[in-house]
């Protein structure tokens, strides 16, 4: 997982658009297929690479870019925030409130991603899970 976007001052945010101030528009690169059906006012399932986003009238950059799904209307050509400096960003204006879900990609060997990522007891996250089913099988209770 990376760590936290680095806030960029001194670089303008997108003006020329009205949005709600709990708006974010994110920045990146649009990794969605083209559909010729949809036009591009209607919602459909989007794909970004994003590299960083406005939120209250601040610009972010995030440390490792990342991959986000999520359902909304098509990209537009990105303004503000320094990436309409350089051909080919896209931006979306996205409600606070949009279900997203960020895509992780990991590369390593079969053995780090798949036994060792999946193997009961070896994953930090596995083991959260069974203290929280633990503690939920005690109806609540941590301690009798």
């Amino acid at each position: 997982m990376s760590g936290p976007a680095e806030r960029i001052d001194g670089i303008p945010p997108p003006l020329p658009f009205r949005t709600d101030v709990q708006d974010i528009v994110l920045y990146g690169v649009d990794l969605s297929l083209p559909s010729p059906k949809a036009p591009d006012d209607q919602e459909r399932d989007q794909k970004a690479l994003a590299y960083g986003f406005c939120y209250q009238g601040h610009c972010y950059r995030l440390s490792i870019p990342a991959e986000y799904h999520f359902h909304w209307h098509n990209s537009r050509p990105a303004i503000g925030c320094g990436f309409d400096t350089v051909a080919g960003y896209r931006m979306w204006l996205i409600p606070r409130t949009t279900r997203v879900n960020r895509i992780e990609k990991r590369g390593g060997s079969a053995e780090e991603l798949i036994l060792e990522f999946n193997i009961p007891g070896r994953n930090p996250a596995s083991l959260t899970y069974s203290a929280r089913v633990t503690i939920a099988s005690t109806g609540g209770k941590i301690y009798e």
